[in-house]
C-alpha cells in the first residue's frame, strides 16, 4: 500500500475515524488499533513478512515486561 494510492486513502479514513472518534479516550483500545492497523499496513505489501513483525513485537513486549521488573538505582547511574 503506497501513500499516494486510493487504497491508502480509504485505509487512512477508516483508521483515523476509528482512532479519533470511536475509540476516543480509550488508550488501551487505541493502542490495539494502532498495532492491528500497523500489521494491516505493512502486510498489505507482502504478507509473508508479517510473521517476522509479529515475532519482533512479541519478543519486544516480553523483554519490556522483564525490564520493568528490574529495580533501578538512579544514584548509581550518575556515580
Amino acid at each position: 500500500m503506497l501513500f499516494h494510492t486510493f487504497e491508502f486513502a480509504v485505509f487512512f479514513a477508516i483508521f483515523f475515524t476509528l482512532y479519533w472518534f470511536v475509540l476516543n479516550k480509550h488508550l488501551k483500545a487505541q493502542n490495539i488499533l494502532i498495532l492491528i492497523g500497523s500489521y494491516v499496513f505493512y502486510g498489505w505489501w507482502d504478507w509473508r513478512f508479517l510473521s517476522l513483525l509479529v515475532l519482533s513485537t512479541v519478543i519486544d513486549y516480553f523483554v519490556a515486561l522483564q525490564l520493568e521488573k528490574q529495580p533501578t538505582n538512579v544514584n548509581a547511574m550518575y556515580a
